[in-house]
């Protein structure tokens, strides 16, 4: 398994996206769910309503002496009871998978916005860093080239013999003035590539590293959540399907116990 802030320290972008789509498909999967509960509501629905639209009329009720009828009005009965375990289903679902995955989602999609909000934080606390070391390097640089030219001047003026002494004077005072202000330049620029260094040290050995490794924690959840939900899924109709094969047990006996007989009551 990939070390993600070891291995992938320069794959911002592509964390980014593929956390993304590990919550994009924690939509869909909670989507599947939902509608999957509504597929089991209109279904039980539907049995209800076919169980009502034959329900045995006043009328009828000779009929209640063929063992045929008998068996086809437990028939019903149970095949209304087999529509109350598919609404069980969907509310067991509902609560078990779908809306613990919403709110298992909203919280990794709240963390993963923090972690990625620190890593532009700290990204633009090193351009901004990166950006005064340019500043000073280009300070330092000059310095130095003002510093050359002044000392080259008060070179040529001391070996002009025609400048009076306080003319070299004057250019000597020039070159001190810019020798110093290089030396000042190019200290500020040493502890400023100093500062920088140790910086970018940081920011790649460890911030960065820690921010991708909680990354990989909020991926590695997602995944758990959905290995959890499906065996949780599992385990809920696996409770409800003894229910519903004593349902069908019962559609059998009643049929078994239908003959051409016309039963006395």
């Amino acid at each position: 398994m990939a070390d993600w802030g070891k291995d992938l320290w320069d794959q911002y972008d592509a964390i980014a996206m593929h956390t993304q789509k590990g919550l994009e498909f924690l939509d869909r999967f909670s989507a599947f769910y939902k509608q999957r509960c509504d597929v089991e509501v209109k279904y039980a629905k539907d049995l209800k309503n076919l169980v009502k639209s034959f329900q045995p009329k006043k009328k009828e009720d000779e009929d209640g002496q063929f063992t045929y009828y008998r068996g086809f009005v437990r028939l019903t009965n149970e095949l209304n009871d087999l529509a109350g375990q598919h609404e069980r289903l969907a509310e067991e679902l509902q609560q078990q998978i779908v809306v613990k995955i919403q709110g298992q989602t909203k919280e990794l999609r709240d963390d993963r916005k923090r972690h990625l909000d620190e890593a532009n934080r700290i990204q633009k606390n090193l351009e901004a860093n990166l950006s005064q070391l340019e500043k000073s390097k280009k300070l330092y640089e000059k310095a130095y080239r003002e510093s050359q030219k002044a000392h080259d001047g008060y070179l040529k003026a001391d070996a002009n013999e025609e400048l009076s002494k306080k003319a070299v004077q004057d250019y000597q005072l020039v070159a001190r003035r810019r020798a110093e202000e290089y030396e000042v330049a190019k200290q500020d620029y040493a502890a400023k590539l100093q500062e920088i260094n140790g910086f970018q040290k940081n920011f790649y050995g460890q911030m960065i590293p820690q921010i991708f490794h909680r990354l990989q924690d909020v991926d590695h959840r997602k995944t758990m959540q959905v290995r959890e939900s499906v065996k949780v899924a599992a385990q809920i109709e696996r409770r409800i399907q003894p229910i519903i094969d004593k349902c069908l047990e019962e559609m059998v006996r009643s049929a078994e116990e239908v003959s051409s007989e016309i039963v006395n009551t």
